[in-house]
């Protein structure tokens, strides 16, 4: 009866250890002076740090909606009128057609970086991304015009595939015309 005593005990403890990581908020400080050349304070000065990027992140239990806008992002909308954008590591294929969205973690919170997936059913079977990071967005809008900035093909990619395209076009008529 002591060891099944004993045993209960030590059970109970490692539960709670293993529970303390769910309530953790990651949190961060900033501290330091500002100076001139010469190492003399600055009066007067205030420094602000800013981040969309949201270290306590959000529970799983508070999302009341989610739109998969792209195969990498996935907007949330949370019930006390909290909005994020979620990233996904790699590209979710079927994403956007999927009939049910899931998000999960091992302690119902959900932070960048933490190892939180996302489960996705779309036509086939299930599928499964690890999401990456997890920002703040003041509402869908925001969260929208974010993921078109990002995925916006750059100048430069757009003009190396209109060369590309004429090289072979060049390349293709040069064949032609050419005597076999």
């Amino acid at each position: 009866m002591h060891t099944k005593t004993r045993t209960t005990a030590w059970l109970l403890v490692i539960a709670l250890m293993a529970s303390g990581p769910a309530f953790a908020i990651r949190k961060g400080g900033l501290v330091g002076k500002v100076i001139d050349p010469d190492g003399n304070p600055i009066e007067g000065v205030t420094v602000t740090a800013t981040s969309k990027e949201v270290p306590g992140g959000f529970n799983v239990r508070d999302v009341r909606s989610f739109d998969a806008i792209h195969d990498r992002y996935v907007y949330v909308r949370c019930r006390r009128g909290e909005h994020y954008l979620l990233t996904m590591a790699n590209a979710c294929l079927g994403l956007q057609d999927s009939i049910a969205v899931a998000v999960a973690n091992d302690f119902n919170r959900v932070c960048s970086h933490d190892g939180a997936w996302l489960t996705y059913r779309d036509f086939e079977r299930t599928r499964r991304c690890v999401i990456l990071r997890v920002e703040a967005a003041d509402d869908r809008a925001a969260a929208l015009d974010l993921v078109a900035r990002r995925t916006q093909p750059r100048v430069d990619e757009v003009y190396s595939l209109a060369f590309i395209a004429f090289l072979c076009a060049f390349s293709r008529a040069r064949r032609k015309s050419s005597p076999s």
